[in-house]
């Protein structure tokens, strides 16, 4: 698919992509049980090394990536013995109090350390 945006563009013309990140930390911590390997969207996944080596294969240059979508949720039920993925996270857990409470800095630090659930790149085709 990347081949044929390639392709489409123009030399310089660049492109948006957003891919699940194998490297996230609900990847990391659910494994197997992440939706990320449900099988319904990608056949292959993707870290911000393989993306960019991707990229680069078809002719495109890494303007910028970044991680967004903390996913906290699924993972905080898998830490408290719950399935993930079906809102049971229960409200007087210590640790999903503390987590919680920190939301905005803990989803923060995810994304600056790379661990957000989606990897979204711009890049741009070579000229």
């Amino acid at each position: 698919m990347l081949a044929e945006i390639a392709d489409l563009l123009k030399p310089g013309g660049a492109v948006f992509i957003v891919v699940p990140n194998v490297d996230s930390l609900a990847c990391r911590v659910l494994h197997e049980r992440t939706a990320t390997f449900d099988g319904r969207n990608h056949l292959i996944y993707f870290s911000r090394r393989t993306l960019a080596r991707m990229l680069d294969v078809e002719g495109f240059d890494t303007v910028e990536v970044h991680t967004r979508v903390a996913s906290l949720e699924p993972v905080l039920e898998h830490l408290v013995y719950r399935e993930p993925y079906t809102g049971g996270v229960p409200e007087d857990d210590c640790l999903v109090g503390v987590v919680r409470d920190r939301r905005d800095q803990v989803e923060d630090l995810l994304e600056r350390l790379d661990l957000g659930y989606k990897l979204h790149c711009l890049a741009r085709k070579r000229t």
